[in-house]
């Protein structure tokens, strides 16, 4: 039927579907002429824009201002990039007139547009509130509150978000980090810190361990199997929150094909999943930690040496040398930053913070926990490990002090009201006074 010359039969497919379904079946692709419409240039797209806008005037009976009908150019444009212009354009202006129609009035404007391509996208475009101006000017204090040192990556994280906010970001690259050091010096705890400020908690950072994808398929598996289906991977994940904060767990050890797969991610912010969908990470934040050259850094700061621009240029060198990252991967991130391993100071201010926590926690049960400088100093001798960084001290507080007044509240010696002042004993034991 198809080869017949007696009806002309023309067809219409998008990319995706045609690579699907047409394109493997030869019989059907070899009878049609394949004519690849491209996207039209800008000013071309601009006046389809504005023709479909008188259109779409008469027929919901509003007036576009230009303002609405550009910004739908530029926002479809920069964050509907699965869909193609001039129709993605079409579709955000066509529902911005419904809404406003709806709502009683007759003259769709700029913020309208914006609102439908934020409910599109998931997104903030919207300028910021006065109270988010306030955070991100004051982003770094803030995330000090809950964090020790590591003055670098607060300062560099928080200029990142800055742009991103204040619309001085432009391309389509996410803002990215990679963070060198020891376990338990607080790479993945300043990650935590600010999914917890900025995106309001801990549970919205996407994260993955990459020692999971070492393996040959560990890319497939990365990707995904598409948006939408039980394995989604980044991909899927992104598409659901495209405003994220990405954390990329012992990043070194992921199979050398996903360290390419983000030479493009970093540098143009797209990847096509599995079934050929393609997200946009430009409202990404991609935090990349990696404890590779650790005892290099141990050994270089026993020496006497100072973690400032010349030591992490040569940590790069010793990194590059080993082949653990190429240089290429390397200069894509915005900001590389060393982070350098703790001393008696850091941790004793890290023991201070974990006891200031455990103390909210008892003021919700209306039990009020006081400690001394002895408690603090016990717990950052016995509970600190060189090797394992600050991670050990939360468990000594964990299964030390927090087990202890667990089990005398379980035994009613601990109730709502009581005052417990934790310290030691003249033979250094924990001691613990409860009064009502």
């Amino acid at each position: 039927y198809l080869k017949s010359k007696s009806i002309r039969i023309i067809g219409a497919v998008t990319n995706g579907a045609y690579k699907k379904f047409v394109e493997r079946l030869t019989n059907i692709a070899d009878v049609f002429e394949t004519i690849k419409l491209e996207e039209p240039e800008r000013n071309v797209i601009l006046q389809m824009l504005l023709d479909k806008a008188s259109f779409i005037e008469k027929e919901i009976k509003v007036e576009l201002s230009y303002r609405a009908i550009l910004s739908a150019l530029n926002l479809a444009n920069k964050y509907l990039i699965d869909k193609t212009l001039p129709g993605a354009g079409v579709v955000l202006l066509e529902d911005a007139a419904n809404e406003v129609r709806l709502s009683g009035r007759s003259e769709v404007l700029e913020s309208d547009v914006i609102k439908r391509a934020e409910e599109k996208t998931k997104i903030t475009l919207s300028a910021p509130t006065e109270e988010e101006k306030k955070l991100l000017i004051n982003l770094e204090g803030k995330m000090h509150e809950t964090l020790i040192d590591q003055e670098e990556a607060v300062k560099s994280i928080a200029e990142g978000i800055r742009r991103i906010r204040s619309g001085l970001k432009i391309s389509a690259k996410p803002i990215s980090f990679l963070f060198l050091g020891p376990t338990g010096v607080g790479k993945t705890q300043t990650a935590k810190a600010l999914s917890v400020l900025y995106f309001n908690g801990e549970k919205k950072m996407i994260r993955f361990d990459m020692s999971e994808y070492s393996s040959n398929n560990g890319i497939e598996r990365f990707i995904g199997c598409g948006i939408g289906s039980e394995n989604e991977g980044i991909a899927g994940k992104i598409h659901e929150a495209p405003s994220s904060l990405i954390l990329l767990d012992e990043f070194e050890k992921a199979d050398p094909s996903i360290h390419n797969l983000f030479l493009q991610i970093l540098d143009d912010g797209r990847l096509t999943d599995n079934n050929g969908k393609t997200v946009s990470f430009a409202n990404a934040i991609i935090i990349a930690t990696s404890n590779a050259g650790s005892e290099f850094i141990r050994e270089e700061i026993r020496k006497g040496a100072i973690v400032d621009k010349n030591f992490k240029d040569k940590f790069l060198g010793y990194l590059l040398s080993g082949d653990i990252f190429k240089p290429e991967l390397l200069n894509r991130f915005d900001d590389i930053v060393v982070f350098k391993p703790l001393g008696m100071t850091e941790v004793i201010q890290i023991t201070t913070l974990l006891l200031k926590e455990f103390s909210k926690e008892l003021l919700e049960k209306e039990i009020t926990l006081n400690f001394d400088e002895k408690i603090i100093a016990k717990v950052a001798k016995e509970g600190f490990d060189e090797q394992f960084g600050a991670r050990p001290l939360k468990r000594f507080v964990q299964d030390n002090i927090e087990d202890l007044i667990a089990q005398k509240m379980l035994k009613d010696e601990i109730k709502r009201g009581d005052k417990v002042n934790i310290s030691v004993d003249p033979s250094n034991n924990l001691q613990l006074i409860v009064s009502g």
